[in-house]
């Protein structure tokens, strides 16, 4: 399989059109299928790697403000888009009698009589030209009126150019320079005909070349004029009707959410609330603000298309009043959707709570072991949640033990021991999977068939942890008093002794004996801090102490496991992180407490909450190989994996 790299003129088309932003991105799918595609983020400057020969290699024409993940390109429209550095067009042969170039003498017949200046760049797709008219400075898409006039002109430009009506938003991909197109056979190349780039332009000089009627002004988000005027005919006669209205805001709230969040749900909504007019525009617009999925201008878009009930078999406010009874026959309203985020949140800490419980119990395990375990738990629950696994307890979910270190901020070889103990108690099963590198090497990841037990820990199987000392008599036991009861504690000492002997005959003249150290054993540890007791990073964990003295077969020998110390710079504990108690507001605090030579990161890190707080949280993964601290990235992770649970269980 052949290996494709940019060609330089594919460089410095990529140079023009992605200045000013933060990332872009390469997409290619194979075959004549769209859904199988895979996109590519990288930063502007970058050389990406292209898709392989069998690829149809596409390209985000304009940079956006964030990256996605391999999966995800820049939405439709302009909310993605940092800046526009060109207006594009794309002609194709095919809607010009299907003769190859006549797509490009079209755009010549165009240049000829005036109609549009030379492109900077003109590019044979394979099926046409697609063409660029670049700009000299990039227009920053900050502010909502910039990104409703780029919009409009981009619209207005194509229909100008007389070019695909289908290849007009923002986020438009189009074909990279030095591939081939793949949907010919033999496929055809795509290569750039023409380039100046000294050949520049403003938005206002293009604009200026628009007919009057193209540039349109920006729709204003108002409900249909020709149906609220003849509502509001009628409500001079009589005014409005006050209870209708009443009684429809109370039948919203008590409708489900389902019908809020599903698309024939929210329309027929719409269209039941079209008889209030404007006023049952307002309230249908409010009460879509509290879905997940609401995006401004939906619901102004949509309203134009409906029409007030005109006969018994239309959507009225009478289908309103019978669905609100059907979701609350009750007659009580629906708890607010921020009320019922909480009652869900509650839910979800409540079981992991008692799941953490029923691990901290167990006796068969370490404590080191039930931190590890209690950590990367909510990992594997929330990649079987978002569809890793099925319902029935088939399938595997991926768990890579160096990435798992780095989120519960331990080891990778830590990790494969607690997955290792966790095979025994049967909450998982290992499942390794084979893929082969584009190299032919073989590569072996790891994933984990989650178990029963993984949900309720009381199924699991009880382990059996071999004694330390072999078979000796009492090995691996504390030394207990036989004169005292069994709970007494005992003091373990270490002790140097200090002989003084003559040279002559060997006699030992004196014999001192020096405490070095003294450490007071009581019950387990386990018992002595009790399970509820946080484990933070500054928490050292003492634990498998065995005591033996030379003579007797006792001697003092204590292993020190300290857990979780990599995070120990931060002014919060680890229960804050694997609890769930940590909150966007104490991350953000988190932020003043990098140091100067931190700022790279500290920016960073504040980069990526800023994206959380605009709920955002696949924006802000996307940010997260630019925070080199690991403990600052693991809590980005963290959050963002929570939002993203939450927008799951929401949706």
């Amino acid at each position: 399989m052949t290996t494709l790299h940019l060609s330089d003129d594919a460089l410095q088309l990529f140079a023009l059109c992605h200045q000013a932003g933060d990332h872009a991105y390469l997409w290619g799918h194979t075959g004549d299928k769209k859904s199988n595609g895979t996109t590519r983020w990288f930063r502007p400057g970058e050389t990406p790697a292209v898709f392989n020969s069998q690829h149809n290699n596409y390209f985000g024409v304009h940079p956006t403000m964030a990256a996605g993940n391999q999966y995800q390109r820049a939405k439709k429209g302009v909310r993605d888009i940092a800046a526009v550095n060109c207006l594009y067009a794309d002609l194709d042969d095919k809607d010009h009698g299907g003769i190859r170039g006549a797509a490009r003498a079209i755009l010549e017949e165009r240049i000829a009589s005036g109609a549009l200046p030379q492109p900077t760049v003109l590019v044979d797709s394979g099926g046409g030209v697609q063409m660029y008219w670049g700009l000299r400075d990039p227009f920053l898409l900050d502010t909502p009126e910039k990104r409703d006039r780029a919009d409009r002109v981009q619209k207005a430009w194509v229909t100008h150019v007389g070019s695909d009506d289908g290849a007009k938003d923002a986020a438009r991909v189009l074909r990279v320079p030095g591939t081939l197109n793949y949907k010919y056979d033999p496929p055809r190349p795509a290569a750039i005909l023409d380039a100046d780039y000294s050949r520049l332009f403003s938005l206002d000089e293009l604009e200026a070349l628009l007919p009057p009627e193209q540039v349109k002004p920006a729709k204003v988000r108002t409900p249909r004029q020709t149906a609220n005027a003849q509502i509001n005919q009628d409500e001079i006669g009589r005014g409005p009707d006050f209870d209708a209205i009443a009684q429809a805001a109370t039948n919203l709230k008590r409708l489900s959410t389902v019908r809020r969040d599903s698309y024939s749900g929210w329309v027929n909504v719409g269209m039941a609330l079209a008889e209030l007019g404007a006023i049952g525009y307002n309230l249908w617009e409010l009460w879509s603000k509290s879905s997940p999925k609401y995006d401004v201008g939906d619901c102004a878009e949509k309203w134009q298309t409906f029409r007030p009930a005109s006969g018994s078999d239309d959507l009225s406010l009478t289908s309103l009043s019978r669905w609100a009874t059907e979701d609350d026959p009750n007659g009580r309203p629906n708890p607010s959707p921020e009320i019922e985020q909480l009652q869900r949140e509650n839910e979800d800490y409540r079981k992991r709570e008692e799941w953490q419980a029923k691990i901290l119990a167990r006796k068969d395990i370490k404590l080191n072991e039930k931190a590890v375990m209690i950590g990367i738990e909510p990992i594997l629950s929330l990649r079987r949640n978002l569809g890793c696994q099925k319902e029935d307890h088939t399938g595997s979910v991926p768990a890579a033990y160096k990435r798992l270190g780095e989120l519960v901020a331990t080891s990778p070889s830590t990790v494969g021991k607690v997955i290792d103990l966790g095979e025994k108690i049967d909450l998982w099963r290992r499942d390794p999977e084979v893929k082969q590198s584009k190299d032919g090497y073989d590569i072996q990841l790891m994933r984990l068939d989650l178990q029963p037990a993984f949900d309720n820990p009381d199924l699991g199987q009880f382990v059996e942890r071999k004694q330390h000392g072999g078979a000796r008599t009492n090995a691996g036991r504390r030394p207990k008093c036989p004169k005292c009861p069994p709970d007494t504690a005992v003091v373990v000492r270490a002790v140097k002794r200090v002989e003084t002997q003559c040279l002559g005959c060997g006699d030992i003249l004196h014999t001192e004996t020096i405490p070095l150290s003294a450490e007071v054993i009581g019950a387990e540890i386990q018992d002595e801090i009790g399970n509820d007791a946080p484990i933070s990073a500054e928490l050292i964990i003492q634990d498998e102490i065995e005591t033996t003295q030379a003579g007797t077969g006792i001697q003092d020998e204590t292993v020190v496991v300290p857990l979780l110390t990599s995070v120990s710079s931060l002014p919060i504990s680890v229960p804050a992180i694997l609890e769930e108690t940590l909150d966007l507001t104490t991350a953000i605090r988190l932020a003043d407490t990098f140091s100067p030579a931190e700022e790279h990161s500290r920016m960073a890190y504040k980069t990526a909450l800023s994206w959380l707080y605009r709920s955002e949280p696949q924006k802000a993964l996307g940010r997260v190989s630019d925070i080199p601290d690991p403990p600052a990235r693991a809590i980005i992770e963290h959050l963002a994996a929570r939002a993203i649970y939450a927008q799951a269980v929401t949706s």
